[in-house]
Parts: structure tokens; sequence; C-alpha cells
């Protein structure tokens, strides 16, 4: 296969700090007052800590409430002020300038990444909170304003690409990724909202993209509503809040093939999923700190041969997740992951030792749910390995023990293996005391290997070879 260009905008050079500041990339949600005992109100006292004068400038296009500027007071700030950059010309004013670099903590709101980049490139106010940076501060970005903070940044000039778009057509040009904004943190492309909109599929395009086009090793990083990664200075990376955050990164075996309007093929990805107080480098994903929640994985998967002789799977086949060894039963309950329902029961174990996650990139009403509760199942499970189902695959599995993404399907198969998961955990935080007394079913797992066959491709799950499949799909197919 012939591997696509990926175009950067290069009429800038960006400025790649080496570290000299800290970051808090926050993954969106709701900030909540609890008198000390919120995701945010350790998150935030952390950013105030680490400003040395205790000033923050809160940048946004958007006049909004004062409800944050208080917040920081609270928390301990001298003094918190919004600064509504709306334009290119007051991006410009030596005024917002001097405004910037009297704080020692700069924190972008969330909203339209896509404005700030537009309005705030190549300004006083992307040399402000450089500055500010570069001196030993503290910058900070929730949603939209975290996803502006890497080298590589997604500027979602067009639309905002989904999961589902992204891995079927990875070149597509509404996937504006640019290497010429802030560049607080090299080496790094970051997406937000995470689980709740079941963003891994996008992100694994990001970083095809970025590796296929440039062969530079990046770490792609994902991080969920509530919560957040601090970065410091010496690239060691803490997670903060209740969900996870999530960390691709390429290796030497890895081959990552993208064409023109072709499903992405991928393979051989490393895949962590981290939880609060887990710490590691961000430069070789070596883990540095576990928290002592976490519980160590029962060693590799269960592997065992197909019972049944041929096994077609399809996301539109009702009941697609009962073939394999457990499932989501209750998908559908509203906010159910963040509140801590969602159930698991046995599957009929045609597919044995897996997790089937039927279509979570196609079905947003559930996404999180799907998405975030076939995670928790290999966290309960991590004996097991996942396979992702989405809407325009067939996909085959035939003895001995062969899954094959046929070479009609539009869409990857995504394969997340746990051969060599080490630690799991799952979230402390109760999301809503009011609703439930259940902690969050966000997890951990450390660590995984994330592979997406392009059609054509097979898996053979007792000894991991990944090859081109040939017609062999086409050998005796029972359609049951």
């Amino acid at each position: 296969m012939k591997k696509t260009t990926l175009f950067l905008s290069l009429l800038f050079l960006a400025f790649f700090s080496n570290g000299m500041g800290n970051l808090m990339l926050i993954g969106g949600g709701t900030e909540k007052d609890w008198n000390g005992s919120s995701w945010s109100d350790r998150a935030y006292s952390k950013i105030i800590e680490l400003a040395a004068n205790r000033r923050v400038a809160i940048l946004s296009v958007n006049k909004e409430t004062d409800w944050l500027q208080k917040y920081f007071l609270k928390l301990g700030a001298i003094s918190a002020e919004d600064i509504v950059i709306d334009s290119r010309q007051k991006a410009d004013l030596p005024d917002n300038y001097n405004r910037i670099i009297n704080c020692d903590a700069v924190f972008i709101k969330g909203g339209d990444q896509s404005k700030y980049y537009q309005l705030w490139k190549d300004t006083l106010t992307a040399l402000a909170i450089r500055t500010v940076f570069q001196r030993g501060g503290i910058v900070a970005g929730t949603s939209a304003g975290a996803m502006s903070l890497s080298e590589f940044i997604y500027s979602a000039e067009e639309i905002s690409v989904t999961s589902f778009s992204a891995l079927q057509n990875p070149c597509d040009s509404s996937i504006t990724l640019r290497n010429d904004f802030l560049g607080l943190l090299p080496a790094a492309i970051v997406d937000t909202h995470f689980t709740q909109r079941a963003r891994l599929g996008r992100l694994t395009a990001f970083l095809a993209r970025i590796k296929s086009s440039l062969n530079l090793d990046i770490s792609a990083i994902g991080i969920d509503d509530n919560t957040a990664l601090l970065v410091e200075n010496n690239r060691l990376a803490r997670v903060i809040g209740e969900g996870s955050v999530t960390l691709l990164k390429a290796q030497a075996n890895s081959e990552i093939l993208i064409r023109e309007k072709h499903p992405l093929h991928s393979t051989n990805i490393t895949m962590f999923l981290l939880t609060e107080d887990f710490s590691l480098n961000l430069d070789d994903f070596s883990i540095v700190a576990i928290p002592s929640y976490a519980v160590a994985a029962s060693s590799g998967s269960e592997r065992r041969e197909l019972a049944a002789r041929n096994i077609f799977l399809s996301a539109r086949q009702k009941g697609v997740e009962r073939l394999g060894s457990y499932f989501i039963s209750n998908f559908s309950l509203e906010n159910g992951l963040y509140l801590g329902k969602l159930e698991l029961q046995q599957g009929t174990e045609k597919l044995p030792g897996t997790i089937i996650i039927p279509a979570p990139f196609s079905n947003q009403n559930y996404s999180e749910n799907l998405f975030g509760g076939g995670l928790f199942a290999l966290k309960s499970f991590p004996e097991c390995w996942a396979l992702v189902i989405e809407s325009g695959m067939l996909v085959y599995a035939i003895q001995p023990a062969v899954v094959i993404n046929s070479s009609l399907s539009s869409f990857p198969l995504l394969i997340i293996d746990t051969e060599n998961l080490q630690y799991v955990a799952r979230s402390l935080y109760i999301a809503d005391p009011l609703k439930t007394d259940l902690p969050r079913q966000s997890v951990a797992l450390v660590s995984c290997t994330l592979h997406a066959l392009g059609p054509g491709y097979s898996y053979n799950y007792l000894n991991r070879q990944i090859k081109l499949a040939d017609d062999i799909f086409k050998q005796g197919i029972i359609r049951w």
C-alpha cells in the first residue's frame, strides 16, 4: 500500500519548549466545588500551588460567568482575571500581553480550538503564554484549551471529526493536524472527552497520520472528562481525577498503512490506560508510580481455539456481543458507566476469551457505555482480549483461532490484546453521590497492544500473527 503524505502547515516554525514549566491538561467536564474533596479541587489547587505568584490569567474567546474566577480565588489564588481575546486585534494588544505575563498561571477555557488557533497563532497572546511557561509557570487548559497546548494539535478548522470517520478515511482533509501553534508539550498530541465520546479511533488515526508522514515517535494522549494529566518539567505525567487517561505510542514493529479513502491499518501500538495517581515517563512510557488500589493482572490472555468451525460477526447482528465470554448487559442505561451501574454477564463463548464491543463509534447515544464498558470488562476479566465490531464490517472467525476482517469491510477491526497486561485498577471516585454510591467504572490497564486491522487482514489470536488473509474468508463460512 502506498503511504499518504500528511500536509502540515509549516509557514511558521513552532516554538518547542524543552520543558521549563508545568502543564495541567484537563479532559473537559464540570468543575465541582466540594470543599476540597472533588477531582477539580485537587487539580485546580495544584495549578495555584505551582504558580509562584499565585496569580491566574483565565483566557477564552467568549465572555462567560465569573464562576471559575471565584473558584480559583476560593482555592487560594491571590488574583484570577478573565481575559476575553476574541479577535486577532485583541490578541496583539500589548495590554493583554502584559496582563498575561503578570501571572504565573495561565488557564485556557474549553470551547473551539479552531478559534484559538486562528485568532491567537503568531500573536502577542501566544508569545505571552509561552513566556509564562518558559520562566517556570504553569499553563493549564480544559477540553479545547488542553488540545491547544501540545506540539501537534487537531485544529478542527472544518468539522469535528469522529472516530468513525477518521478510521474509515484517515487521510480526509477535515483531519486538520498542525504543528505551528503553542507547542508546549513536545512530541505529543492531545484529545479530550475521550471515553465519553469514544475517541480512541480518531486519536489512533491522528497518531498514524503523524507517524506515517513524518516518521516521528510521539505520545498520543486521550483524557477523560473530569480528569487531568499533570505534566511536570521533567516529562513525568501524573493522573488526577475521576476518569482515565489513555496513552498511545507506535513501536519499532508497528506497521502503519494509510491511503486516500481507505480504512486505517495500524498494528502493535502500545496502549496504556491510567487512573488517579498513576505516573509515567512520557518519553519511554515507563511507569514511575503505581497507586495502592491497583492490583497485578493475571499473566497472559486466555487463548482457546474456536469450538464452532466458523463464526460470522456483524454489528447488525442482534446480540453479537453475547458471542464472546462476557458483555455489558445494560449499555443503554443513561450515564451507566459514569454512575458505576453497568453490569457484566457471561456470554456464550462462541468466540472464547473475548470481549466483543459492538458499534461504539457509530452508536453515539451509548458510546461511553459501549466503549468504556468494554474496557471495564477487560479490567474485570484481564485474561480476555477485546475486539470492536463496527457498522460496515464483515468479520469472520475460523478454526483454529483466526479472526478475519473481510476485504469487503469499510472499517478497520480494532483489537485490544492484553498479553502484556501488568496492572489493572478502577477509579475510586463516586461521580455523583446524589444518584449513586458506586464508583465510576473508569479503569487502568497497564499495558495493552492495539491493532487496527484493515480490510483483508487476519489475526491469529493464539500466536498473534497478523497477515493478509487473501481469500481465506471465502472458505466455508456459516452465517448464523
